[in-house]
């Protein structure tokens, strides 16, 4: 192991997790994910110069980056497991330390308040698909992707995910793969449509292989990695100059929350996005206090008491 660098291993630990563990497939990708960015965070990446002490530099500075618990969590596990398969399958004594010291290391769980919930506006919006659309090569692809993610309120996987043949242009229809395999239809508006063509036009010049189906793709032509799709958001949200904690899903937050404003009622909005349970959709409502006042003005203002009252007698009278 001697000279090795963190990433020499990199096959081997993707191996390991596919035919060795019970992880999922999304969990394997973004394993692999974190250890890239852990090797990219030592100087050299070489597996010799790790140290307890190294680690224990490593969780402050996560800690002092003001790194979400879930996020320390998720960088834990992948390093946990990346050690597992050091000690266990290149039989790495130094990879057992490691680990060890690894588990002692705590992770505080008390000391960030919980993100207070935000919605983008239609402004916030058309600024972060300008500044997509600036991207110099592959702006159409990007910009296209942000107003699909917001006009259809979709999952980062299901952007992912779609297909060619899943997107109806002319009628401004999609056919979304959701959680569970289940299938739903989403609408966009005609300017994401002139988006979504303009992007198709890239995509030919990009001379893309006929058997990639995927209708977002790589500069190579290949399929998004998740994390690169949140990697365009921020990006994105700090050119149009938004606050730093836009991440990927709040399209979707602030589209639900946008169409119950507009609206659509509860069973449509839990429909459209996918919601097995419209309970989930009442969580967005709910955060809306705006909506949630009007309505109960509407329900308490004297002008429908008295209708009410006017409709009782009517009853009366007609017994």
């Amino acid at each position: 192991m001697e000279g090795k660098r963190i990433l020499d291993y990199a096959d081997g630990f993707a191996a390991y997790m596919q035919s060795g563990t019970n992880l999922s497939p999304r969990t394997r990708q973004l394993y692999s994910y974190e250890l890239v960015l852990f090797a990219r965070h030592m100087e050299n990446g070489l597996l010799t110069d790790l140290s307890p002490q190294t680690l224990l530099l490593w969780n402050k500075m996560l800690y002092d980056a003001g790194a979400a618990v879930a996020t320390i969590d998720i960088k834990h596990s992948a390093l946990k497991k990346f050690l597992d398969y050091l000690e266990e399958f290149e039989d790495s004594e130094h990879a057992g330390r490691l680990l060890r010291s690894l588990k002692r290391l705590h992770i505080p769980r008390d000391r960030q308040p919980p993100r207070q919930p935000f919605s983008l506006s239609e402004e916030q919006v058309s600024k972060m698909l300008e500044a997509a659309g600036a991207h110099l090569g592959r702006g159409p692809r990007d910009r296209a992707m942000i107003h699909l993610r917001w006009a259809a309120g979709m999952r980062r996987a299901e952007l992912r995910n779609l297909l060619l043949d899943d997107l109806d242009i002319t009628e401004r229809l999609a056919t979304v793969t959701g959680k569970g395999s289940k299938t739903r239809t989403v609408v966009y508006d005609p300017l994401c449509k002139d988006d979504l063509v303009k992007w198709l036009d890239l995509r030919i010049d990009w001379r893309v292989r006929t058997d990639e189906q995927h209708f977002f793709v790589t500069v190579q032509g290949g399929p998004l990695h998740l994390n690169y799709i949140s990697e365009i958001v921020s990006t994105v949200a700090k050119e149009a100059g938004l606050r730093k904690d836009v991440w990927t899903h709040l399209f979707r937050h602030s589209r639900i929350t946008e169409l119950l404003q507009k609206g659509m009622t509860l069973p449509e909005v839990a429909t459209f996005v996918g919601h097995d349970n419209v309970q989930t959709t009442m969580g967005y409502y709910h955060q809306d206090t705006t909506k949630l006042k009007a309505s109960y003005d509407r329900a308490t203002s004297p002008q429908r008491k008295k209708g009410a009252a006017s409709e009782t007698k009517e009853e009366r009278g007609d017994q």
